[in-house]
């Protein structure tokens, strides 16, 4: 599950790799071109507070650069919303802009979108999993180099642990 998945971009990636990608989000408008985008995946509408399938309902759930736009105040029930979808064994992860970088903070100062954002650090993501009742938060810092590939990946991969990538996950099981 795909939480905030937009139009869709990266559900593309993830049919047919996975039984089933369901993405939701608040806006109904981008679901409609998530659905004529990626007809093999399911778009669901999200009211904000209740993910929109039973308790245990998924494998994995997921909010790429989602919870920077949800209020602070809301973070923890956020976080126990992909809690309760998880399968036991299940993966929740969090991926989210590092406001440690200061490319990072300029960009989101700078992004009409992001007028609404309060950056969350690495932390304070895994403390919102770990407080929703998941297990052993895992974490990288991403997103060190402009540009990808194979050479740059054991650099990538070097630097993970350190806090200057542009961007960072946090992922934790049931």
């Amino acid at each position: 599950m795909d939480v905030g998945c937009g139009i869709g971009a990266t559900d593309r990636h993830l049919v047919g790799s996975f039984g089933k990608v369901i993405g939701v989000d608040i806006v109904e408008g981008v679901l409609d071109r998530a659905a004529e985008e990626v007809p093999q995946a399911e778009f669901r509408h999200y009211d904000g507070d209740a993910l929109p399938v039973e308790d245990g309902a998924v494998d994995v759930v997921f909010a790429i650069c989602v919870v920077h736009h949800v209020p602070p105040a809301r973070w923890g029930a956020f976080a126990a919303e992909m809690a309760r979808v998880l399968r036991p064994g299940g993966v929740a992860a969090i991926f989210e802009h590092n406001p440690l970088n200061p490319v990072t903070r300029r960009v989101v100062a700078n992004c009409v979108f992001d007028e609404d954002a309060v950056l969350l650090r690495r932390h304070t993501a895994a403390a919102l999993l770990r407080d929703a009742g998941l297990r052993a938060p895992e974490h990288r810092y991403i997103a060190f180099l402009p540009f990808g590939g194979t050479k740059v990946a054991p650099i990538e991969s070097a630097l993970r642990r350190l806090p200057l990538g542009a961007q960072y996950f946090v992922a934790a099981t049931r």
